[in-house]
């Protein structure tokens, strides 16, 4: 993941290709920036230079906020966002009056919602209107469409070079946490180009589907072994010697 989202691996004509860099000082076609060296046509860049960030404010929440058990918009909670998906689990809802008046956390196609305190780390992009809210202490990031793929963003703030700038705004051993301000400071690595990103994203999302699908599997294969555990351990199955 590393690799793609710094550039050793590039995507040219569809294909990756390796570029060795294990022993460059700054070889040609290369640049040294603040986290390491990169391609020289790909941008170091802010995340507020490449996205506009909102959240829900404590005031908003106080004042207006009111779930509704058949509201039409679902609220997301931390811990309903993982990595790269949504996760249906004790969901809440508001109406959607409400989810309009509170405009900065309504969230919008291609928008990515990304978790401030608990799960951080984890990030999502929406994939529909007229369907999510944010709750406190998430962030929602508007990618700009004209530079920046939503997929790829999202990866990025999944990988361990995003890791890292979560620990250079958290000193303290204590559960991290991070503020706006701070989420807006956050370095990214940009390729030039929408496709290359987009390449980029497509080839970590489908990773991403393979290990769950292998998951899945293992998961399946520990209740399998479970089950025979127990029929074996209580004698229910016998295994004998025919000999």
């Amino acid at each position: 993941m590393q690799q793609l989202l710094t550039g050793k691996l590039r995507i040219k004509n569809e294909e990756l290709r390796i570029e060795n860099r294990e022993s460059f000082e700054v070889s040609e076609g290369y640049q040294q920036t603040e986290v390491g060296l990169i391609p020289e046509d790909w941008q170091l860049k802010n995340l507020e230079d490449i996205s506009v960030i909102t959240r829900l404010t404590g005031a908003e929440y106080t004042s207006f906020w009111k779930e509704t058990l058949n509201g039409e918009i679902i609220a997301l909670r931390g811990f309903n966002i993982g990595k790269g998906r949504i996760i249906e689990k004790d969901l809440v809802r508001i109406s959607n009056t409400l989810s309009l008046k509170l405009k900065r956390s309504r969230l919008y196609k291609n928008d990515i919602a990304y978790p401030c305190v608990g799960s951080i780390g984890n990030a999502v992009v929406i994939e529909e209107n007229d369907t999510y809210h944010i709750q406190q202490n998430i962030a929602r990031i508007t990618p700009s469409r004209e530079f920046v793929n939503s997929y790829y963003l999202a990866n990025y703030l999944m990988s361990s070079l995003a890791q890292s700038e979560i620990e250079r705004f958290n000193a303290t051993s204590s559960q991290p946490n991070v503020l706006v301000g701070s989420l807006r400071q956050y370095r990214i690595i940009l390729p030039p180009t929408k496709a290359e990103q987009k390449a980029i994203a497509t080839i970590l999302t489908d990773m991403d589907k393979e290990i769950a699908t292998l998951e899945e599997k293992l998961a399946k294969m520990r209740q399998i072994k479970q089950g025979m555990m127990q029929e074996l351990l209580t004698g229910r199955i016998r295994l004998i010697d025919s000999s």
